[in-house]
């Protein structure tokens, strides 16, 4: 990283997925006000996990804010507001309603159900063959 920063000049975004407005906006805005998902201590925990960062560490980042300034947090709702041609008040309706269970969309899911077990018996016939045949 300190090779890049001479180098390129390149800038250290603080949380990861930051570089992009809409991955910024929807992890350190949406995820947090509208579902309560602080999408930082599944990176953090990665961190610890790899022993790339202490826990200690992580709680001390996970009291600091989502958005590093209010001045950037700002000026993202701003943009968000401009691309989704909403408005403020379009962004307000849209965080206080209520979540809705992803259960109530149609899925595979059973389709997938089947073709696991399917696969998970063909695994274990080819394991039988080999070994008894």
């Amino acid at each position: 990283i300190n090779l890049l920063k001479k180098r390129v000049n390149y800038r250290p975004y603080p949380y990861k997925h930051y570089e992009s407005i809409f991955t910024r906006f929807y992890q350190a805005y949406i995820l947090p006000k509208k579902f309560g998902v602080d999408k930082r201590k599944l990176h953090l925990s990665n961190l610890i996990i790899s022993k790339e960062m202490t826990r200690e560490k992580a709680l001390r980042i996970l009291q600091q804010p989502t958005y590093p300034t209010i001045d950037e947090e700002k000026k993202d709702i701003k943009y968000f507001i401009k691309k989704m041609k909403w408005t403020s008040e379009d962004l307000k309706n849209y965080i206080s309603k209520s979540e809705k269970n992803h259960s109530i969309y149609g899925t595979e899911k059973y389709l997938w159900e089947r073709l696991k077990k399917i696969y998970q018996s063909s695994n274990f016939l080819k394991f039988l063959i080999k070994k008894y045949i």
